[in-house]
């Protein structure tokens, strides 16, 4: 691949292109190359990619709108089931609550992070090119 596809490659900002690369981020592998693993652990985001060398997360909080709104977004999901739902008890809906909102909430973490990263990874191809970017 000489360096004019591989730039391309980068570049492209084409539908089918931002599936796979939000399918990498859900993976948890790195948005550019689909190779490198975006965390050390279960939620511990490793630094660069380990095969291209993609900063992953280049300013801190460059994710924080993305988790923001989906967590807010698991905790409607959890408030219409509550509201849907007829417990046998008082207790039993709040020990109900307590255990989904830990599994929805805090198990898709890794999952909604690594979709974050590929998103802005996503915008930050789009944006790159655009003209007004430097005024």
């Amino acid at each position: 691949m000489n360096g004019d596809d591989h730039a391309q490659q980068h570049h492209d900002t084409s539908p089918q292109t931002w599936r796979r690369v939000i399918w990498r981020g859900l993976c948890r592998r790195c948005p550019r190359c689909g190779v490198g693993r975006m965390f050390k652990s279960w939620y511990t985001l490793e630094g660069t990619c380990t095969s291209c060398g993609l900063e992953y997360e280049s300013r801190d909080g460059d994710t924080w709108a993305f988790m923001y709104v989906t967590t807010a977004g698991l905790t409607g999901v959890i408030i219409i089931a509550m509201l849907l739902l007829k417990p046998p008890s008082i207790m039993m809906g709040r020990l109900f609550v307590a255990v989904a909102a830990i599994v929805v909430v805090f198990l898709t973490l890794p999952y909604r992070k690594g979709m974050a990263i590929a998103l802005h990874f996503i915008s930050e191809r789009v944006w790159q090119d655009d003209p007004d970017a430097d005024n």
